[in-house]
């Protein structure tokens, strides 16, 4: 199959694509008249029912239904089987598929002035289709008939042989053999039961996978903690993660559909530039070296990897921006190096036993919002060889008090004149709230207490529920208005450089930023004054990508969720 656009021609057409397949209107592709130019050998004869001789899907020639896959695959390089195998279709997909091609044409057709420019939008689409990582038709609305009795749609899929078994030769064009065929034998009623049972039986498998991976992680930690009390706190509050994970990941994967996201990150050149630097200026590092990106996003990370000698570089994603990465991979022409692969690593298999480095940006607010580490963790214990190494590979939090005087009051008396109301009663909130925001260092007022130091390399995930006690240093003459929270993380495994990413005051902006606790009562101190105190964090039990976290300080016990 050949593509006549070029890569951003591609990611073109999936965005029009989409925008397309919203609109119901125009349902009956079905125009214009069969052109010989593009299918007179496979066209054949118009005689007969059209429930024998549906159109082709991509162009206006009617074709036997036996023989329609192997038309798509002769006369247009479609490959159907191809993309059964490629896409582990079922019978709904498959649906799903004919309806969404016969949408597209809709717009292919409208584009098209003429027969060469009809033939490059479908080459387009086709590319298209085929290239994608994840099918662009999972979607329910594709289930709705793009056109009317549709003869395609009662095809019996799952009947589909490989053609390399029941191949014949018909008149110079390659046809398959007749296949079951469910409108032909009266079997409607049973097309859908199979299409209902296929459906709950996908579910039934997804649900016994996850079961499966939870059942191991938690007998890991069973043995590792098993007799400690406290840490058997810990098991408890991992098995409620893992339960309530899987009812959280939809929404957070779409989340990262959304392109601003990407191009904040990116822009975010202290990020960027200190994993460029941790991965280019240790080149000797890389240098055939098999790469594992987890949650590649645009696959930054990957292309630096291969840039810097990677012999094969494996990016992961579970959203749907992976279909962005492979066009950006190939449109810089590294896709000889650089394998994207759509799916979490707790589920996916690579087809290397194991790798010798992995890179990832699993950081949140907080270091740990949004659990990505434990999916960093995963993959260093499923696919790390011993010996390998981690970018970044140590983690580490940080807390330090902050006065905002200015701010606090100012919050306080906007409540004693509200369009000449007072309002005092919403002076004290009853739980305070989290926030992120860039803290000058002009505000803080303590020393920093490290809360939490993670080896990357050998820690666990349970490890990031955690209780530390704390000391602060003061060191000047005011008012503690809050907590703030920050981290850093470490490229140290390097040969060649080392370096380390903070999100601290002291440091540039990042789109991490900090994370600051407000306090209802501030504290008064005195320079050299030590304020102790606890701080506990854990995954929230109802959405274990949110954090739970409690700040005991100076006799008040606050709590906070950051999510």
């Amino acid at each position: 199959m050949t593509s006549t656009g070029s890569e951003s021609d591609t990611e073109s057409s999936v965005t029009d694509c989409s925008d397309i397949s919203d609109s119901e209107s125009d349902s009956d592709y079905s125009i214009g008249k069969p052109e010989p130019e593009d299918c007179t050998e496979a066209e054949g004869s118009n005689e007969g029912s059209d429930l024998v001789n549906p159109v082709c899907l991509v162009c206006p020639a009617r074709v036997p239904l036996e023989d329609l896959w192997t038309h798509l695959k002769s006369t247009h390089q479609f490959d159907i089987f191809g993309m059964r195998q490629k896409f582990k279709m079922d019978q709904l997909s498959f649906i799903k598929l004919i309806n969404f091609v016969r949408r597209e044409m809709v717009n292919v057709y409208k584009a098209s002035g003429d027969t060469t420019t009809r033939g490059e939008l479908v080459d387009k689409l086709i590319a298209t289709i085929t290239d994608s990582v994840s099918p662009l038709w999972d979607s329910d609305k594709y289930l709705l008939p793009a056109v009317e009795e549709d003869p395609a749609l009662s095809y019996w899929f799952d009947e589909m042989e490989e053609e390399e078994d029941v191949e014949a030769n018909v008149g110079g064009v390659k046809t398959c053999q007749p296949s079951l065929n469910a409108s032909s034998v009266g079997h409607e009623p049973l097309l859908e039961e199979n299409s209902q049972l296929l459906l709950k039986s996908q579910q039934y498998e997804q649900a016994l996978a996850e079961a499966y991976e939870n059942m191991k992680l938690m007998k890991e930690v069973m043995n590792r903690i098993c007799g400690d009390d406290k840490k058997t706190s810990k098991q408890v509050i991992l098995k409620r993660y893992n339960e309530a994970l899987s009812k959280h990941n939809v929404d957070y994967f779409e989340s990262y559909d959304d392109l601003q996201i990407h191009a904040t990150m990116i822009n975010d050149t202290q990020r960027t530039d200190a994993y460029r630097d941790a991965i280019l200026k240790n080149s000797a590092s890389f240098k055939n070296k098999v790469v594992l990106d987890v949650g590649c996003g645009t696959s930054i990370l990957s292309m630096f990897a291969a840039k810097a000698g990677a012999s094969k570089v494996f990016a992961v994603d579970r959203s749907n921006i992976l279909d962005k990465a492979v066009q950006i991979v190939r449109e810089n022409e590294l896709h000889n190096v650089i394998e994207c692969i759509k799916g979490t690593v707790e589920t996916i298999k690579l087809p290397v036993e194991n790798v010798d480095i992995i890179i990832s940006e699993f950081m949140g607010y907080f270091l740990l919002f949004e659990g990505m580490l434990a999916s960093y963790i995963e993959a260093r214990k499923k696919f790390l060889r011993p010996g390998g190494a981690m970018y970044p590979n140590t983690a580490e939090i940080f807390i330090m008090g902050i006065s905002e005087m200015d701010k606090f009051e100012e919050q306080s008396k906007m409540w004693d004149n509200v369009y000449g109301f007072k309002m005092s009663a919403m002076k004290v909130p009853r739980k305070p709230s989290p926030i992120l925001e860039v803290v000058k260092h002009e505000k803080c007022i303590t020393s920093a207490a490290k809360i939490l130091s993670l080896d990357l390399m050998t820690c666990h995930y349970e490890d990031a529920a955690f209780e530390s006690e704390f000391s602060l240093t003061v060191t000047e003459e005011k008012s503690i208005t809050a907590v703030l929270g920050y981290f850093d993380v470490g490229f140290t495994m390097g040969s060649d450089f080392q370096n380390t990413l903070s999100t601290g005051p002291n440091f540039p902006e990042t789109h991490w930023y900090q994370t600051t606790f407000p306090l209802l009562k501030p504290i008064l101190a005195k320079k050299g004054d030590v304020i102790q105190g606890v701080f506990e964090c854990r995954p929230n039990l109802q959405n274990p990508r949110s954090l739970d976290i409690t700040l005991t300080i100076a006799g008040e016990r606050y709590t906070y969720l950051l999510d």
